[in-house]
């Protein structure tokens, strides 16, 4: 199984598991780019992201696997997997347009 193949988002040096530190992954995107970040910086530009196109506030604290603990509102909410996809897809597809990305793969889908 190749990285493409993984169930994983972000696989490990065996495809089949997860990444379990992403030091070395980071450190070559940083080398590669000349952009020094970190884990957190991808958390906080995502969830900007996010939050310019309007998510909802409890659909950014599940993609974001932040704690709802003491939240009376959120104890009363059930979501699933399938409740985070569409939210998920809007802000993938927001970012790629900002990078100038999402041109490039319409283009590549069109052949």
């Amino acid at each position: 199984m190749n990285q493409l193949e993984s169930p994983y988002v972000f696989p490990g040096r065996d495809s089949a598991k997860p990444l379990q530190e992403p030091k070395r992954a980071i450190q070559n995107v940083i080398e590669k780019s000349g952009v020094k970040f970190m884990c957190h910086d991808l958390r906080r530009v995502f969830l900007t992201c996010a939050e310019a196109i309007d998510t909802p506030a409890y659909a950014l604290k599940k993609l974001a696997n932040h704690s709802t603990k003491g939240d009376v509102t959120a104890g009363y909410l059930v979501t699933d997997l399938e409740r985070l996809r569409a939210p998920m897809q809007k802000i993938t597809d927001f970012i790629l347009e900002q990078a100038g990305i999402r041109k490039t793969i319409e283009n590549a889908q069109r052949g």
